[in-house]
């Protein structure tokens, strides 16, 4: 369920325990590292810290913090910087800022992927931007290119932090060699307990010096109860109300007791065992007998019931697979009362996040992982009358009082009434925090007691707002598309996970990339800026209107290319080039065939027709690899039925001659827990079978996992000790359960690859794709769509997106699915793209017209295309090829049966065939048609030309999708995914058609 507007009372409290443990104190910090010219792999120890300045300000219980580290290159290469920090526990990155031209540029608030998109570009391009990210570690990440060498660069960034439960403020700063440190704090007495000396500056203290930094910025600040206000730039009073909680607030140490664990992959790396004893001993403290436990992920939910006695056991034999995942928990826990106990990091990886207010029971959410969404997990508890609680550093018997303690908050409205609200912060047992709004009456209304600040003086402090805003963000986000989140997120001025800060240039960088510099960008550079927008916007008018243009060209000349002779080579090669040459020269005194006439329909549309999709196949490691689709071809339009079809793989080449059209036989049966899908209705003699060849991919953990028979989740446990940091591991588990006939666990395992932190938007094209061919349209929807949003510059994701809709809307006999289908592929068609993708319009326009064939014509319900463009123009033999990675240029050849070769260099052939278009960029789709396809063997090849890198998802995978009588009401269609290795030579054997 969608979050569909901000809930009044978006508080919770966040117990940090004594002792604070911070992230920090788990690995240096900061961390500095370089890379030569952004290469990975080309690393350089050379980069160092020229200068470090920090300056911390203290009001009331919060704290802000400025640091500005100046980085020195004293090497003879440009290098990249890599600068990490960990943050006081909930903070909150709230500035970032890198010199340019020796003019120090605030960072402007983008959604991460086009924040990186526009990064990387400029790297390649040796041009100067910065981009800094946070995650929920309270960890903050930035890179910095180019270093010159011989000069530096200088970042700046600013976060807010809540003091801990104890009212203590603490970052350690461990570095190594530092020219030259300078650290203040101002309104507090800092501590000098570890590694720096203070001295005292009128009101302020300081430390100075150089070398390395082995200490700690610490102070305590007791804060007296009451209200302390502070004024948020552009949005006004914000307060900070601390206070003892109210009594009698009632007992919850009596009741039934329900237990949500989250089993998904992300939590292998939480401390589960002593989670699962903290569940034992909270149950034991509340004296019930036994447990109503749900089991959760992205797979079914299991709920069962479980005696106190065997609870430690049961959840340390847990098998933890699949995403993280929250459908369905909502329900389970409305079924519930007594108390609740969410064990969970709170961050979803497939679907959104549902609103747990219904739940039937007091809930408090525990976390031990280091990246939890403490702001979701607070607000959620916090509705049912309950808290979250890091138990990091805490011992159990805290964490268990805080558990069973009955959280009581003040209610805080208006002086009408209406309540406020607000985010309660970590705080001691018995007390609390609150930040919120000052209302603008400026009365705020504790308990029904007027309340009012003790200073009339209002400084400007940002982080009481900061720290609202970011819980107030983190309940709504999940209704949210990446450009409403970064305007949120620029609204408040806080970078919350999926949205970065990025520094560029000049003016025309911000041009180009459409971002819109910040406010305090210099006058000059701001007018430059307004200047060339106009300029841009005027060209992109006049460019959508030229594109338009341009595709009635392509299309035209596509309608031209059909309509035009056939030539039929099922001769020689010789007489076929004789044969070409006579075509040519009567070429002018034959009168043109007439053009295709549009798509009509005389009678209401009838429902798609089924289609059969063969599985992918994922013999992905011998360069011997290969299809045969055997197949007669039948004259266009005379066509009532599909034609035969078997895929086999090149060990049964040698058997081709024994498929037949009515099935395989001999090698080429289909092998048990394979697929087999057969069109039904058809004249015996013309009966087809698609079938998916053997599965084998050449990596360890497979032959362990096969070698272990039933015994599989052990072998599959052992094995992800070792591999399971990476996507792929994930991905050949899904597939392997899938050959296996374990649906749900292929669907599980190829969410689980979502829950990695190397996962990247690629992962989730994969597990989109794979979660269709599982049979989950559902969800692939969901990935795809968000896909489409955060990568809304290329029309790859949507064309995948349409693809989708349709592929359910066939399998449901859902009109309105390949209704959408078609008006996603509509759009695609008539946008103007990245020069790279200029021919994608006349592909997507001609999937758009197959889906008009399927919705019953031009003038069937639903059909969006301009007539302008609508024609089927279907053909005899299609090959589409799209692959999963940027920056890699792949080349789509086929070989037709006379010996000709086409492709890039090549794009039309003897016997009629055309190629579209070629993509070096990266995605894809390239394409092959033959309107016409003589009889004999056509061999589809894939050559990598050029790699960008390796990613953790796998080598470049490349779909190449095989149709036959494409755009008809008979279409057949083949996926098949091959793996291209980057360091491989030459072409590599995707597959064969055979029509004879």
């Amino acid at each position: 369920m969608r979050l569909t507007k901000p809930l009044l009372l978006a508080a919770a409290a966040a117990f940090a325990l004594s002792p604070p443990v911070s992230a920090a104190e788990e690995r240096p910090s900061p961390q500095l590292s370089a890379t030569v010219d952004g290469v990975v792999g080309e690393d350089s120890q050379e980069l160092s810290i020229e200068r470090l300045d920090i300056e911390v300000r203290r009001h009331g219980s919060l704290a802000t913090t400025e640091m500005t580290v100046r980085f020195a290159n004293p090497t003879d290469q440009t290098l990249e910087g890599q600068f990490a920090l960990s943050m006081p526990k909930g903070s909150i990155v709230t500035g970032y800022a890198l010199d340019v031209n020796g003019v120090m540029i605030d960072g402007v608030l983008q959604p991460r992927d086009r924040a990186r998109v526009a990064f990387e570009k400029r790297v390649v391009r040796r041009i100067d931007p910065g981009l800094a990210e946070v995650d929920f570690s309270d960890r903050f990440e930035t890179r910095v290119y180019p270093i010159f060498p011989k000069q530096g660069r200088t970042i700046r960034i600013r976060f807010v932090s809540p003091l801990d439960t104890g009212q203590r403020y603490i970052l350690p700063i461990e570095t190594s060699e530092v020219g030259n440190f300078s650290i203040s704090i101002r309104g507090i007495t800092p501590d000098s307990r570890k590694g720096i000396k203070w001295r005292a500056d009128g009101a302020n203290f300081i430390a100075t010096g150089n070398g390395e930094i082995d200490g700690e910025i610490a102070f305590d600040a007791p804060v007296k109860d009451g209200l302390t206000m502070s004024e948020h730039p552009g949005e006004g009073a914000f307060f900070e109300l601390s206070g003892e909680t109210p009594t009698g607030a009632g007992d919850s140490s009596k009741g039934a007791l329900t237990i949500a664990w989250d089993r998904s992959v992300s939590r292998l790396d939480d401390e589960l065992v002593r989670e699962a004893g903290l569940a034992e001993k909270i149950a034991r403290e509340l004296g019930v007998s036994s447990v109503r436990l749900v089991l959760f992920d992205s797979g079914q939910a299991e709920i069962r019931n479980v005696a106190v006695k065997d609870l430690g056991g049961v959840l340390g034999n847990v098998r933890y697979a699949g995403g993280t995942s929250f459908d369905g928990l909502a329900k389970a826990l409305a079924d519930s009362n007594g108390t609740c106990i969410l064990f969970t990091d709170g961050r979803a990886t497939i679907g959104n996040r549902e609103n747990l207010s219904a739940a039937g029971c007091r809930l408090v959410a525990l976390g031990s992982g280091q990246e939890s969404d403490r702001a979701w997990l607070e607000g959620q508890a916090r509705m049912l009358g309950g808290t979250f609680v890091d138990i990091g550093g805490a011992k159990d018997e805290e964490v268990v009082q805080l558990a069973l303690t009955p959280s009581a908050l003040p209610t805080v409205t208006d002086s009408n009434k209406r309540a406020v609200e607000v985010r309660a912060l970590p705080a001691a047992n018995g007390r609390y925090r609150l930040v919120g709004p000052m209302p603008q009456n400026g009365e705020l209304m504790v308990d029904g007691v007027a309340i009012r600040a003790s200073s009339p003086l209002i400084p400007n402090f940002t982080a009481p707002g900061a720290l609202w805003a970011a819980q107030h963000i983190a309940l709504s986000r999940d209704a949210m598309g990446s450009e409403e989140l970064a305007e949120q997120a620029r609204r408040w001025s806080v970078a919350v996970p999926g949205v970065s800060f990025i520094v560029l240039e000049t003016p025309e960088d911000y041009v180009e990339a459409g971002f819109v510099p910040p406010g305090s960008y210099p006058k000059d550079l701001r007018a430059r800026f307004d200047q060339i927008k106009d300029q841009q916007e005027a060209i992109a008018r006049d460019f959508d209107q030229a594109y338009r243009d341009e595709l009635i060209g392509y299309w035209e000349a596509r309608k031209r290319w059909w309509a035009g002779p056939q030539r039929n080579v099922n001769k020689s090669r010789a007489d076929a080039a004789v044969d070409a040459v006579t075509e040519e020269a009567a070429a002018e005194s034959r009168p043109m065939a007439p053009p295709p006439s549009p798509i009509a329909v005389s009678q209401p549309p009838p429902p798609p027709p089924a289609r059969v999709t063969g599985g992918a196949n994922d013999r992905l490691e011998s360069d011997e690899d290969r299809i045969i689709v055997t197949a007669s071809r039948i004259p266009q339009r005379l066509q009532e039925t599909p034609v035969g079809a078997s895929a086999v793989t090149d060990e049964e080449i040698e058997i081709a001659g024994d498929v037949t059209v009515e099935g395989i036989v001999g090698d080429g049966a289909s092998q048990e827990g394979e697929r087999s899908n057969v069109s039904s209705g058809l004249r015996d003699d013309l009966r087809e079978t698609i079938e998916t060849a053997e599965w084998s991919v050449d990596r360890p953990y497979i032959a362990a996992w096969a070698k272990a028979g039933p015994d599989w989740p052990a072998a599959v446990a052992n094995t992800e000790k070792q591999y399971g940091s990476i996507p792929l591991f994930y991905l050949d588990l899904a597939e392997w359960h899938f050959r296996a006939g374990r649906e749900a666990e292929a669907r599980r395992a190829a969410e689980a690859a979502l829950d990695l932190p190397s996962k990247d938007n690629q992962t989730l094209a994969i597990v989109a794709q794979r979660l269709l061919r599982y049979g989950d349209a559902d969800r692939a929807i969901w990935l795809l769509k968000l896909l489409a949003d955060t990568e809304s510059d290329r029309p790859q994701p949507l064309m995948a997106l349409s693809q989708a809709y349709a592929e359910r809307g066939r399998r449901t006999d859902n009109r309105d699915d390949i209704v959408e289908a078609q008006k996603i592929m509509v759009g695609v068609a008539m946008k103007r793209w990245e020069g790279i993708y200029e021919k994608v319009g006349e592909i997507a326009l001609a999937e758009a017209n197959a889906l008009i064939v399927e919705l019953g014509g031009q003038q069937a319900e639903g059909v969006m295309l301009d007539s302008q463009f609508v024609a089927a123009l279907p053909v005899d033999v299609r090959v589409v090829a799209e692959w999963n990675t940027p920056r890699t240029d792949l080349d789509l050849w086929v070989r037709e049966p006379s010996g000709e070769e086409v492709g890039f260099s090549n794009e039309t052939s003897r016997a009629g065939a055309r190629y579209t278009h070629d993509l070096t960029g990266g995605y894809g789709p390239e394409e092959y048609q033959l309107r016409e396809a003589p009889d004999g063997t056509y061999r589809i090849e894939i050559n990598t030309f050029s790699v960008d890198r390796r990613n953790p998802n796998g080598p470049s995978v490349v779909t190449v999708r095989l149709i036959r009588n494409f755009a008809t009401d008979s279409q057949v269609e083949e996926t098949i995914d091959v793996e291209m290795q980057p360091d491989a030579e030459g072409r590599k054997l995707i597959g064969r058609i055979v029509i004879d």
